[in-house]
């Protein structure tokens, strides 16, 4: 009697047992295995699909050689080295070095210094899809293709060498780069604005070196000169006289003028740099 409870007893412990674990073989579709929970100690290699419907917690790599084909709402602080088409919504404390190019994709963090190789080719904006993170420096090392609206917040944008471009002052767009290279035309639908320089004061036979091109000059007394020294081929240059003298610049030296040209107070005298020489354009005596 007591080897029979004991076998019921055995019984009765491998049922709970299966029960609690939710284990069940079937032949007919192929062997297959539902878990109620799972922890590996050591590396396994899963030939198939890994399909986890609920959340997981991911400490150590992830090397997904086909990719991640569903949504990572947990946090991994390994490396994911495949493609994620969904959603990467949790920290990520390794590198992602595939591409997140789900519908919405979403790549969230909060480390240090991420890395991300691949592109990121979600929308960037809403509930659709952000790039966002809480670093101080983001690393994207690949192609970045926003799709939707890209609204940077708080602070300019930094590009490679290090030149912003920011608009701390609503409605005025500042570049810091010394030349803004534009390849194909540029319009203006409202005013062509040259920021004004400090006025050089010029003397008699002395030298103007423009800073830009809208330039004040400035005498104490009538003068004369001809030596403008010449800047980059393409520069615009407009010197104005702003105080109650004479300047003279004379068509010498690198100047290139339809003859010597006096410069009244508030008179102007606008030129053209081709590299070597000062070309005149036009002069008004106001």
């Amino acid at each position: 009697m007591n080897r029979r409870k004991l076998f019921l007893t055995a019984l009765l412990a491998l049922v709970l047992v299966w029960s609690a674990l939710g284990v069940a073989v079937s032949a007919d579709s192929g062997a297959w295995m539902r878990v109620r929970f799972l922890r590996v100690l050591v590396n396994q290699i899963v030939d198939g699909t890994l399909a986890v419907t609920g959340t997981s917690t991911f400490t150590g790599a992830v090397t997904a050689t086909s990719g991640l084909a569903g949504d990572v709402t947990g946090d991994v602080t390994g490396d994911v080295s495949g493609n994620v088409t969904g959603d990467l919504t949790g920290d990520v404390t390794g590198n992602v070095t595939g591409d997140v190019s789900g519908a919405t994709g979403v790549f969230t963090t909060s480390v240090t210094s991420p890395s991300f190789v691949g592109d990121l080719s979600g929308s960037a904006s809403g509930a659709t899809g952000a790039f966002t993170t809480s670093v101080t420096t983001p690393i994207l090392a690949s192609n970045v293709a926003v799709t939707g609206t890209l609204d940077v917040q708080g602070g300019a944008i930094t590009l490679q060498n290090d030149e912003t471009i920011g608009n701390a002052v609503n409605g005025t767009i500042v570049m810091t780069a010394d030349n803004v290279d534009v390849s194909g035309d540029m319009v203006v639908s409202l005013f062509g604005r040259f920021e004004r320089q400090a006025p050089i004061e010029a003397t008699a036979g002395g030298t103007i070196t423009p800073t830009g091109t809208y330039q004040p000059i400035t005498s104490t007394g009538n003068i004369g000169l001809s030596d403008l020294v010449p800047t980059t081929a393409g520069d615009l240059l407009i010197l104005i006289n702003e105080s109650d003298t004479t300047i003279t610049i004379t068509d010498t030296a690198t100047t290139m003028l339809s003859g010597n040209i006096a410069l009244g107070q508030y008179d102007s005298l606008t030129l053209f740099c081709d590299g070597t020489n000062w070309v005149e354009l036009a002069t008004t005596n106001n």
